[in-house]
C-alpha cells in the first residue's frame, strides 16, 4: 500500500485547506477495509481516497489496511495544514429543536484555523464571544416555521468556515401576524433622503393590504408613494414618490394588514426616524472657448481636498461638511492632439444646508506659441514671443514665483474674449479682451510694469477699472 503523491518519495505533505482528501493505492485481493484516521475510505479499482479533517500544524494520519482475516498493514502520513479555514461547531440549539419564543439564543464553538478571527455571524447577526476559547452567542430572531440558521466564521485571510442548524417555532395557522422589524430602525438620525422604509413580518403577508395600512408621514401627513413586497412576502417597503422632506422627523405606522395564513396584525406598530439636514452643496458646470462642455474636468475644493469630474454636459456637483469661503480649482486636461486647456482658481462661498452654484467656468487652450522662459533671479521682459503685440510685463528681479517655489520655469498669457474672463468682474460691462497667464499659481511678488499700446480708449478704460484698480502693486504704461 502506498499514499498517492506527484512526489511519492517526500515524508511530509503541505495543506492548504481541511477537510484534506488523502488518496493511495492498495493492492490486497482479500482487502475488507481501509481506515483514513477514523474515516472509512472508498476503494475502487485498486485506489482509495478518504477526506479527513486537520489542525492546524502537523497532523499524524494513520491509514489502515485490513484484510478479511483481520491482519493489519499500516502507514503513518504527516501533513502539515497552513492556512486552514476555521471550523465552527453548533453547541445551541440542537438540530431540529423546537422554539418557545420569536428569538432564539445561539451558542457556538469556534477553532481558529492559525489566523485571527475577524468576524462570527450567525444568519446576518455578529455574535459575540462570551467565553475564552472561542465560544460564541448571537440572538437570532426566526421565522413562523421551519428555519435554518447559518452560522459563518471569517478570518483575517478572508477564509471562512460554515455550520448550520434546523429549528422550528409556532404554526402560521394560529400564530397572529407581528412585525419583527424596521428599517431604519427606531429613533434613527440623519437617514438619507432616497431610503426606503421596510418592515419584516414573521410570516408571509397578504400584499394587497399594504396600501393604506402601511404609512410613513410627516407633520401627521401620509406621504405618497407605493409599496413593493420581497418575494417571501416576509417583507414590504414603502417607496416615497420624492425624496424624503430634509430634517423632519418621520411616522411609521403598520396596521390592519393581513396574513397569506392564519391571524393578520394583532395589534398596530409604529416606528420613527429623522431625515437628515439639508445638504451643503456647490455646483457649476464647465465648457470651453466656443461654449462647448468640458466633460473630466477636475475641480477641487481646495482647503477641503474634495474634488470631482464634470460629466459628458459639464455639469459637476459637491456635497461640502460645511458652508464657507472655499477655493474652488479647475483643472481641464488636454484635448485628444495633447494641447493643454488652462487652470484657474474662483472663490465661492458656500451656504451652510444649501445649494450654492459657481455658474458656468470657460477653460481656453492655452496658447502655447506664447510661451517664454523666465529667470526670476534676474530682471524679466515678459512680451510671450510678441504673440500679442504691445502687451508686455517688466518684472524686476526676484518679482516672480511659481506655484512650487521655483524661480524658473515657462510663462504664457492667452487672450480671453469678455464672457470668458475667469473672475467676476465689478459692475456691467465687461472687459473686451484680457489675457490670462499660465501655470496656475505664478505670482509677481514685487511691483511690476504692465505695457500696453495699440488699445481703444474706452477697453483700456473698461480694462483699468474692472480688473486692476486694486492691484495697487501694479504700474502701468498706456499708449493711445
Amino acid at each position: 500500500m502506498r499514499i498517492a503523491d506527484d512526489a511519492p518519495d517526500l515524508e511530509r505533505r503541505f495543506a492548504g485547506e481541511s477537510p484534506f482528501e488523502i488518496r493511495g493505492v492498495v493492492g490486497d485481493p482479500h482487502l475488507d477495509r481501509v481506515l483514513v484516521g477514523d474515516q472509512v475510505a472508498t476503494v475502487a479499482g485498486g485506489m482509495f481516497s478518504a477526506s479527513v479533517p486537520l489542525q492546524p500544524g502537523s497532523n499524524s494520519i494513520v491509514v489502515d489496511a485490513i484484510d478479511l482475516a483481520g491482519n493489519h498493514q499500516s502507514i503513518v502520513q504527516e501533513i502539515v495544514a497552513s492556512n486552514v479555514a476555521p471550523s465552527v461547531t453548533i453547541l445551541e440549539p440542537a438540530p431540529g429543536s423546537e422554539a418557545t419564543s420569536a428569538v432564539i439564543t445561539v451558542r457556538v464553538q469556534v477553532r481558529g484555523g492559525g489566523n485571527f478571527i475577524s468576524r462570527v455571524l450567525v444568519g446576518s447577526v455578529p455574535a459575540v464571544e462570551y467565553s475564552p476559547g472561542g465560544l460564541y452567542t448571537a440572538q437570532v430572531p426566526l421565522e413562523l416555521g421551519d428555519n435554518t440558521i447559518r452560522v459563518t466564521v471569517s478570518d483575517a485571510l478572508g477564509l471562512t468556515g460554515t455550520a448550520s442548524v434546523g429549528v422550528h417555532f409556532g404554526d402560521p395557522s394560529t400564530a397572529p401576524l407581528a412585525v419583527m422589524g424596521v428599517d431604519p430602525p427606531l429613533g434613527a438620525l440623519n437617514v438619507e433622503t432616497d431610503t426606503l422604509v421596510t418592515v419584516t413580518f414573521n410570516k408571509p403577508v397578504d400584499p394587497t393590504t399594504l396600501p393604506g395600512n402601511f404609512s410613513v408621514s410627516a407633520d401627521g401627513e401620509p406621504l405618497p408613494g407605493g409599496w413593493s413586497s420581497s418575494p417571501s412576502l416576509q417583507s414590504a417597503s414603502f417607496v416615497a414618490r420624492g425624496p424624503l422632506p430634509e430634517a423632519k422627523r418621520l411616522s411609521v405606522r403598520v396596521s390592519g394588514v393581513r396574513a397569506q395564513v392564519g391571524p393578520g396584525l394583532a395589534r398596530d406598530f409604529t416606528s420613527d426616524f429623522t431625515v437628515r439636514n439639508p445638504l451643503t452643496r456647490v455646483h457649476g458646470s464647465v465648457v470651453d472657448v466656443g461654449v462647448s462642455a468640458l466633460p473630466d474636468t477636475l475641480v477641487t475644493v481646495e482647503e477641503l481636498g474634495l474634488s470631482t469630474r464634470s460629466g459628458k454636459d459639464g455639469a459637476w456637483a459637491l456635497v461640502l461638511p460645511r458652508g464657507g469661503r472655499y477655493t474652488l480649482r479647475y483643472q481641464g486636461g488636454a484635448t485628444s492632439d495633447g494641447r493643454g486647456f488652462a487652470s484657474v482658481r474662483r472663490s465661492l462661498f458656500a451656504q451652510d444646508q444649501s445649494d450654492t452654484g459657481d455658474g458656468t467656468v470657460v477653460l481656453p487652450l492655452i496658447d502655447g506659441t506664447s510661451t517664454q522662459q523666465a529667470d526670476a533671479s534676474k530682471n524679466v521682459a515678459l512680451d510671450f514671443n510678441g504673440r500679442d503685440p504691445g502687451l508686455s510685463i517688466s518684472v524686476p528681479a526676484g518679482g516672480l514665483s511659481f506655484a512650487d517655489g521655483r524661480t524658473t520655469g515657462a510663462v504664457s498669457a492667452t487672450r480671453l474674449p469678455g464672457y470668458a474672463v475667469p473672475l467676476p468682474v465689478n459692475g456691467t460691462v465687461h472687459p473686451a479682451v484680457s489675457w490670462l497667464l499660465q501655470p496656475l499659481g505664478v505670482r509677481f511678488t514685487r511691483p511690476v510694469g504692465v505695457a500696453i499700446f495699440g488699445l481703444p480708449n474706452i477697453f483700456i478704460f473698461q480694462f483699468f477699472e474692472g480688473l486692476f484698480k486694486q492691484h495697487t502693486d501694479m504700474s502701468f504704461i498706456i499708449d493711445n
